[in-house]
This record gives C-alpha cells, sequence and structure tokens, in this order.
C-alpha cells in the first residue's frame, strides 16, 4: 500500500550533544522537521488464524520506506542560544538534508512501520476475514 501526503510536521524537544555530518551540535529545546511530499510505502505481511469459529487476519511482518522529497530542519536554542552559530549550522543541515536523513531513516522507518502495523491490527482484531471482502 502507498500514500503520497504532502507535508508531514514533527514538533518535538530536543536534547542533543554529539555531530552531524562530522559537525559539533549541542543544545536543548524545541524543534521540528518538516517533510515536504513524502511518499511511504508499506506491506503487511499478513498470517490468518481462526477465532470463535471466524477467520482473521494479524500481522507477523512489516516494510515500511519513506521518500521525502525535501526536509526542514528547525531547531532553536542550538549552541544554548547563539544564534549565529545556530543559523549557520541549521542551514547546513537543511542544504543537506538527504545525508542528515539517511543516518536516521531507518529508524523513522521501524517507528512509522510500528505505529502502522499497530492501528492496522487493531481493525484485523475486530473484522474478520469473511467481513473485510464481503464474503
Amino acid at each position: 500500500m502507498g500514500c503520497l501526503s504532502p507535508v508531514v510536521i514533527m514538533d518535538f524537544d530536543y536534547e542533543i550533544n554529539g555531530q552531524i555530518l562530522l559537525l559539533p551540535i549541542f543544545g536543548d529545546g524545541p524543534g521540528s522537521i518538516i517533510l515536504d511530499h513524502i511518499k511511504v510505502d508499506i506491506i503487511f505481511q499478513l498470517e490468518e488464524y481462526e477465532r470463535k469459529n471466524k477467520k482473521y487476519y494479524k500481522i507477523v511482518n512489516t516494510g515500511l520506506t519513506m521518500s521525502p522529497k525535501l526536509i526542514k530542519f528547525d531547531l532553536k536554542n542550538l549552541f544554548h542560544g547563539d544564534k549565529a552559530l545556530g543559523d549557520n549550522v541549521l542551514k547546513v543541515l537543511n542544504e543537506n538534508w538527504e545525508e542528515v536523513f539517511a543516518d536516521v531513516k531507518s529508524g523513522y522507518e521501524e517507528a512509522f512501520g510500528q505505529i502502522f502495523a499497530s492501528i492496522f491490527s487493531r481493525l484485523l482484531e475486530k473484522i474478520s476475514i469473511s467481513e473485510l471482502f464481503g464474503e
């Protein structure tokens, strides 16, 4: 199954002390990541089981891939408020978003895959195969 979303916005509080793209980076505060025109493909591997004389599906494996056209990072209070340094590092991150995303992509895909699998599992637990396909 695939979907295309014009924008996904993730707002969060962050705390960082490390490196991104070999640049030292530290700070804490509010942040956001904007994923523009993101394509998500998800595959659920299903297994059939029986409950109360009805057949149901359950998810046994999930695969998800994410392909954004653009990512924008915004981290407030980088370098404990050094605006010039923070703005310069954000500029580098935003200009090199593909490399940054490559470092975290597998974690994002796993997390989003678990979220979608959890939602779909709740549906599959309630609707039998015959109800799902009108048999």
